[in-house]
């Protein structure tokens, strides 16, 4: 019986991550990191936060507020530990009751066929309202992505970064007042004529061309993304999918199989754009879209303006159809709106003042990602053009992350470009920086660390300093779930290679594919705050913009 797992331990004083290896014993774990520190862990004093589900890295705790932490990302740990110490493994999850879970559930699921269509008809709805509320948000997240990738592809988007930052600007303002919103919004606009906007789970709003030329004024756009953004927080789109798609989609919720999940999403993706919402729905996205407006304060005026256009005009001009067919009963709604809107005491700021907002109708112009054939067709660059800096570059390793890959990029830089980039001393992290609840640390709180180790580099207006970390961070002035990097001032900068590592998502390790990833993250930074590149909607551009995925990373190129 295998005994020894291999897996990562976390002291809960830093981010950074220890390989070691874990033995199963009878009365504990023996904890040996590759540093040669022996750890010994008794099971009584071990909670499992992780692990319950198919897919999901088993995660181990032990300690109180900030905990230290074991990671093993083979599920078949947990079986061996039960076979190891039976009497003291019921303190952990045993996978041979979720192969019992699923076959009960697959039973109970085609027990359901045969019953009489009434109570299928009810039965089904209430189902689906049951499991959105339970399912995991990353769940939702891959399931919206299925949705958007057959819905709204790459192609079709429009990658117009200077006006999609507009759009942005509104959905920051209107997530603003939430205390802490449990996705990552992404607005993304198709290149097509029809008048529509639809929501998908985890957080994707998709509008297209045809609607956003419809809008006369940013406040108009914010009333059609607030109510979109409510499908998504009440998880209504989740549960539309849920209802609508084969019984096969609600099993996979219920036994968390996100891989099974993307089957039958993308059998329910073609439906998603003709969901017609309950009428409950719709008045629930109604009334939490005007507070919304309202709270963020935002004219809610405009949001009753676009529903009166769609009034007037549904009728006489077909391009609104396709928004009427899923977004019905304008006129039952306007009345509701005016009267929610007239609770307000507050004086709305204008959204944008000093944007001409008929300009945003060119959103589609720039040209959008090249083909693969166009790409192949592309001559080859021999050599990058030449280009100016404006001051010094140095690099801040911060925690645990490798001297040997900084010395790899001071020399990519210095062959590639003639620039000297010299390394600073490895910065430790504080518990300042770590954000324990979110188990990230603070893309803020890491330049203010490094300012405060370089004081006088901080204050030399000449100096740029880039701070590289192996550990997941986030920004703490934005709704993101993550970032691969954020500036401040100009002058300073923070990458995490953290959502970059393959093997972080239970891959092989790619030692080329991680500095690939890494140039071109480090390079954008570098571009922007020595070179004063602006960012660009050419995917050939490491200056292409905004990277919002691993997807987008891979997909452009490496020269400015």
């Amino acid at each position: 019986m295998r005994t020894d797992w291999q897996g990562y331990y976390l002291d809960g004083k830093t981010a950074a991550r220890h390989r070691a290896t874990i033995r199963l014993m009878q009365s504990g774990l023996e904890v040996t990191t590759d540093s040669g520190t022996t750890l010994w862990w008794p099971y009584e004093e071990i909670r499992q936060t992780q692990g319950f589900y198919a897919g999901e890295q088993v995660r181990l705790e032990r300690g109180g507020e900030t905990p230290e932490v074991l990671l093993v990302s083979d599920a078949a740990f947990l079986t061996a530990l039960h076979r190891v110490a039976p009497k003291l493994a019921t303190y952990f999850h045993d996978p041979a009751r979720r192969k019992l879970r699923a076959k009960l559930t697959l039973l109970a699921a085609l027990g359901a066929i045969g019953i009489a269509t009434a109570l299928y008809l009810w039965g089904i709805p209430a189902m689906a309202a049951l499991v959105a509320s339970r399912v995991p948000v990353s769940w939702e997240e891959r399931l919206g992505q299925a949705v958007v990738e057959h819905l709204a592809p790459p192609e079709k988007r429009c990658a117009d970064p200077t006006r999609a930052r507009m759009i942005g600007d509104i959905i920051a303002t209107l997530i603003a007042p939430l205390p802490r919103p449990p996705y990552t919004f992404r607005v993304m606009v198709v290149n097509d004529p029809t008048v529509n906007a639809f929501a998908a789970p985890g957080g994707y709003v998709v509008i297209f061309r045809g609607l956003l030329e419809r809008t006369r004024s940013a406040e108009e756009l914010a009333g059609v993304l607030a109510h979109e953004l409510q499908h998504i927080l009440q998880r209504h789109a989740t549960r539309a999918l849920l209802q609508h798609a084969s019984t096969g989609l609600l099993i996979a919720a219920l036994a968390g199989d996100a891989s099974g999940a993307m089957t039958y999403g993308l059998e329910s993706a073609r439906a998603l754009g003709t969901l017609r919402y309950s009428r409950q729905n719709e008045e629930e996205a109604d009334a939490k879209g005007m507070r919304m407006l309202l709270a963020a304060g935002i004219d809610p005026a405009g949001m009753i303006a676009f529903f009166e256009v769609l009034r007037k005009e549904g009728g006489e001009a077909p391009g609104l159809l396709a928004y009427l067919s899923t977004h019905p009963n304008p006129g039952d709604r306007i009345e509701s709106l005016k009267s929610l809107a007239g609770q307000s005491q507050r004086t709305p700021v204008k959204l944008l003042p000093d944007y001409d907002w008929r300009d945003i109708t060119k959103i589609c112009q720039a040209a959008g990602p090249r083909s693969r054939e166009e790409k192949r067709s592309r001559p080859a660059t021999t050599s990058p053009r030449p280009l100016q800096g404006v001051g010094r570059v140095y690099f801040v390793p911060l925690g645990e992350f490798p001297l040997a890959s900084v010395e790899y990029l001071v020399t990519h830089y210095r062959d590639k470009y003639g620039l000297a980039i010299e390394t600073l001393g490895v910065v430790q992290l504080e518990p300042g920086v770590v954000n324990t609840d979110r188990r990230q640390l603070i893309a803020e709180e890491l330049i203010a660390l490094m300012k405060r180790k370089y004081p006088q580099l901080a204050n030399d207006p000449e100096a740029i300093l880039i701070g590289i970390t192996p550990s997941d961070m986030y920004i703490q002035a934005v709704a993101w779930r993550f970032a691969f990097a954020a500036r401040r001032e100009g002058r300073f900068a923070v990458v995490s290679s953290a959502r970059m590592d393959p093997v972080n998502f239970r891959k092989p390790p790619d030692t080329d594919l991680l500095h690939t990833r890494l140039r071109k993250i480090v390079s954008k930074n570098v571009g922007i705050m020595h070179y004063r590149l602006p960012q660009s909607s050419d995917r050939d551009s490491v200056m292409y913009g905004p990277i919002l995925s691993l997807d987008d990373l891979d997909s452009i190129g490496e020269d400015f």
